[in-house]
């Protein structure tokens, strides 16, 4: 479902495979997603970074949680090499979940599996929506 989201369909993210806490998702190259000179834009392997979180949380939650969905509330993404004329891999893994909000570490990898960089993402959980009825 959040593949399907309309800020994520034009980058075009690949689901490689997905656990509960765990996911590994592909940012496929394109000459679009470029800056300078064939070198994946750092916006777009932010956007990556971000969606890998965000899925990494949610897939955590159960059935039977009552949660309306969470919004990433802090990314840190250190780069170690740049990315060039290459697809980016992301592996998310859930470090810490509380009621409230999850930690997600996020590693950054190129096609010949050469480290691109490392993220850490919060998401903040909201509990699903009640009804507060009017006094009369």
């Amino acid at each position: 479902m959040l593949l399907k989201a309309p800020f994520i369909q034009p980058l075009g993210i690949e689901m490689i495979s997905a656990v509960p806490e765990r996911i590994h998702i592909r940012l496929p190259f394109r000459e679009e997603l470029t800056g300078v000179d064939q070198h994946v834009h750092s916006g777009a392997i932010a956007a990556l970074v971000e969606f890998a979180g965000t899925v990494a949380a949610v897939s955590g939650i159960g059935d039977e949680d009552k949660v309306a969905g969470c919004i990433t509330s802090q990314i840190n993404l250190t780069f170690l090499s740049a990315p060039y004329g290459t697809r980016v891999d992301a592996v998310a893994t859930v470090a810490h979940r509380t009621e409230k909000q999850v930690v997600i570490d996020v590693s950054i990898h190129g096609d010949d599996d050469r480290a691109l960089a490392r993220a850490t993402t919060i998401c903040r959980i909201f509990e699903a929506p009640y009804v507060v009825e009017e006094a009369a």
